[in-house]
């Protein structure tokens, strides 16, 4: 239950599982005025094979808000799906492959009916020193940004991680963070 303080509102969530070896269901009930709001999904898996489906219902309106399907072929090292969500107005798809225990990389694309231009990244992660939790990633979009991580392990509880995105439209991005674990 949340209760945001500007707007005087209170939310709260219920959620319902349900998980078998080939299917996982979910009802989730969004409790934020008189009529809640309800999202049921469900994913059915056989063999490599995966199905997604999910939809969101608005009580206060009486109508369905959102439908999603989703396909995917998914093995150990290989992942490929496909999506069609917001009611056909989103095309997505995308793949991830496991190169070697230390190189991996996935890409993906999606197409908006109502924007002429085609989404896509690709991005890629290296892991340098397993002991020590070195991973270094990268990432390219359609928009000519180019993104750099870098995640070290200095002690048992304590990572850095410095981050940059270079865009050919504006400035040069730097991060740096520090994750502390109990």
């Amino acid at each position: 239950m949340t209760y945001d303080t500007f707007s005087g509102r209170t939310r709260a969530f219920v959620r319902n599982n349900y998980k078998a070896p080939s299917i996982n269901a979910h009802l989730d009930f969004a409790l934020k005025s008189s009529a809640p709001d309800v999202s049921a999904s469900c994913v059915i898996g056989q063999r490599d094979y995966l199905l997604g489906l999910e939809t969101v219902w608005d009580s206060s309106s009486n109508e369905f808000t959102q439908a999603n399907v989703t396909v995917a072929y998914s093995v150990d090292v290989f992942t490929f799906y496909g999506s069609i969500s917001n009611w056909a107005k989103v095309y997505s798809a995308g793949f991830y492959q496991k190169l070697t225990d230390r190189v991996s990389y996935a890409g993906e694309t999606s197409w908006t009916r109502e924007l002429p231009d085609i989404q896509w990244n690709i991005g890629f992660k290296f892991i340098l020193d397993d002991s020590r939790n070195q991973v270094l990633k990268s990432k390219i979009d359609n928009q000519s940004r180019v993104c750099f991580s870098y995640k070290s392990k200095l002690t048992e509880n304590l990572k850095v991680i410095l981050s940059a995105e270079i865009n050919k439209s504006a400035p040069t991005l730097m991060g740096f963070g520090v994750q502390l674990e109990r």
